[in-house]
């Protein structure tokens, strides 16, 4: 909310707090042509509901990708990691041939 109290043009749509780490991760998942892939990249925000990040792979909404977090920004092999299961709730078109994609975390696991 602005000082005047009125709404900004852009509403927050989040409900749980977010970290915004560039953690490592890996994802795994079907992309929009069918391919099964498996790559790298770095989430933009955590929280404990879901993840954003950005991918060259072009994947439809409602997919179901798997995440292999390093609790880390940089790289220790003592790292925690974080396995999850998520499904796609929105994605964007980003600049570069990249899509941002909002998830929603349905399984996650400490290792």
């Amino acid at each position: 909310m602005l000082k005047d109290g009125s709404l900004s043009a852009r509403s927050e749509r989040r409900r749980k707090p977010r970290i915004a780490t560039p953690f490592p991760t890996i994802v795994r998942g079907v992309n929009a042509a069918g391919e099964a892939f498996e790559v790298e990249s770095v989430l933009d925000n955590l929280s404990s509901g879901g993840l954003y990040l950005r991918l060259a792979q072009r994947v439809k909404k409602r997919t179901k990708l798997e995440f292999l977090i390093r609790m880390s920004a940089a790289a220790h092999a003592d790292a925690a990691t974080v396995q999850a299961r998520g499904v796609v709730l929105r994605v964007e078109a980003r600049p570069a041939g990249l899509f941002g994609l909002a998830v929603k975390l349905t399984r996650h696991r400490f290792t």
